[in-house]
Formats: C-alpha cells, sequence, structure tokens
C-alpha cells in the first residue's frame, strides 16, 4: 500500500448540512496542498451523497461509517456496501469500539462486514483495542491479537486487496486521554508479527497499514506517525475541528 501517512477523519453523529459542507470544501482546499498525505473523510450517511460530489476529482477520499454484510434484502436501517460506494467511498470503518460499545457488534459480526467490503471493492479499516480492564489486568497484547485473529481468520486477500488496521484503545476513545506513544507503536508492532503470523511478510507489506486511534489531535499527531510502524490516524472529534483538521493535515506532510 502507498507509504503517505494517513488522517482519516470520523465525524461519527456530528454536524449538519452546512458544517459538513464547510468543513469538507476547507479539507479538499488543504488537502490539495499536501500531495503527500492521504486524506480520508467519514461524514454521517445522509451527507455522503453531497460530499462525494463535493470530493469527486479531489485527492480527497470518502468513506462509510459502518456497513451491512450483505448486499441487499430486507435489513432495515443498514446501508451496504454497494451503496456505499455509488456514494462514491473508498473505504468504510468496521468494529468501532462504539459499535461494539452500544451494538453488541462482535468479532464476527466484524469479520463478515470486512469480508464483503473486500469483496465490492471497498477498503476495510478494521478497529481493533483492548478496555481499561483489560489493559490493567495486563493482557492487552493477547486481546488485541486474539481479535485480529477472529476478524481475519481464514481470509486470504489478494494482490489488489488493501486492508487498513486502526489499533483504537477503548479507554482513549473520546476520553481526551491518549495511549502513550510508545505504548501505542509497541502494540502496532505486535499487530504486525501477529499478521506475519497469519501470512508471509511480503503479504503484510503489501496488503496492510496500520493506524493509531484516540484522542489524537494536530498537537500530538507527530508523536504517532512514523511512517514506519505507525502509518497514519484515526481521528474522531478533533477532525470535525477546522483549525484541528487541517492542522493534522499540515503536521504530517513530508
Amino acid at each position: 500500500m502507498a507509504s503517505h501517512p494517513i488522517v482519516v477523519g470520523n465525524w461519527k453523529m456530528n454536524l449538519n448540512s452546512k458544517q459538513t459542507g464547510e468543513l469538507i470544501m476547507s479539507v479538499k482546499k488543504e488537502a490539495s496542498k499536501h500531495s503527500s498525505v492521504s486524506v480520508i473523510v467519514a461524514p454521517s450517511f445522509t451527507y455522503l451523497d453531497s460530499v462525494g460530489k463535493i470530493l469527486k476529482g479531489s485527492k480527497v477520499q470518502l468513506a462509510g461509517q459502518n456497513m451491512f454484510w450483505e448486499s441487499e434484502g430486507a435489513y432495515t436501517g443498514e446501508i451496504s456496501a454497494p451503496m456505499l460506494m455509488e456514494s462514491g467511498c473508498s473505504h468504510v470503518i468496521i468494529g468501532h469500539s462504539e459499535r461494539r460499545k452500544y451494538l453488541r457488534e462482535t468479532d464476527h459480526m466484524i469479520h463478515r462486514k470486512m469480508v464483503q467490503a473486500l469483496e465490492c471493492g471497498l477498503v476495510p479499516i478494521v478497529c481493533i483495542g483492548e478496555t481499561f480492564e483489560q489493559r490493567q489486568q495486563g493482557i492487552k497484547d493477547l486481546v488485541v491479537m486474539q481479535q485480529l485473529q477472529a476478524i481475519f481468520g481464514g481470509l486470504i486477500p489478494t494482490e489488489k486487496q488493501n486492508i487498513v488496521i486502526a489499533y483504537e484503545p477503548i479507554w482513549a476513545v473520546g476520553t481526551g486521554q491518549a495511549c502513550d506513544p510508545n505504548e501505542a507503536r509497541e502494540t502496532i508492532q505486535v499487530l504486525k508479527h501477529a499478521l506475519i503470523d497469519m501470512y508471509q511478510e511480503h503479504v503484510v507489506q503489501q496488503n496492510f497499514v496500520a493506524l493509531y486511534g484516540g484522542s489524537v489531535d494536530h498537537t500530538t499527531i507527530t508523536q504517532y506517525v512514523d511512517g514506519d510502524i505507525i502509518n497514519g490516524v484515526l481521528v474522531g472529534g478533533a477532525s470535525t475541528r477546522l483549525d484541528s483538521m487541517l492542522g493534522m493535515i499540515r503536521a504530517v506532510d513530508t
């Protein structure tokens, strides 16, 4: 995959139509000045079409915040990979900790969504992370490896299928308490070694990149993105603020 630093803005259930339009126009303009940064935004579902039209032909890519594991059918309230792609999406966030917490998503469900995304041509951004209690118990590495094995078990990615893994310690998401950069780097290294055990090293280098997520903003992003172990960030609240979102793009421009 591309070695450019990646900034993914997950806008969650924030911003109205006007705010979304204003922010995306500014992000599009700023991203055009930084060719060495890959920028991806994930607005609310209701704004995907309008944002997709604004971004058409630009370097900023569009992501859905979730998807279902079937292409169509009687699944009230769900959205499919083909629908996301029709709106202009190239990526989709899968398995975010908030969906695990509030909607009881399991590793098995996340696995099915990821397989469907890849089959339809979307790049999945798969979220993995431990709770505060699991970290305190000293089983963080075990938990994230178990999640990885459950989600990726049986998958053999083709040469053209790219996958993004976002390490998001659950206790750091939306709390303002970020994981120590060295600890984040060590955990992502554990994840990458686990992937190498599952696949061959050249497959991991070719098909996978790793992001960190959890209370990152423009003032701290450079502590995490090193271009080697941590390839970028998945950012929530800070990405909805104009100064912070644009600042993160500028900060990682190499």
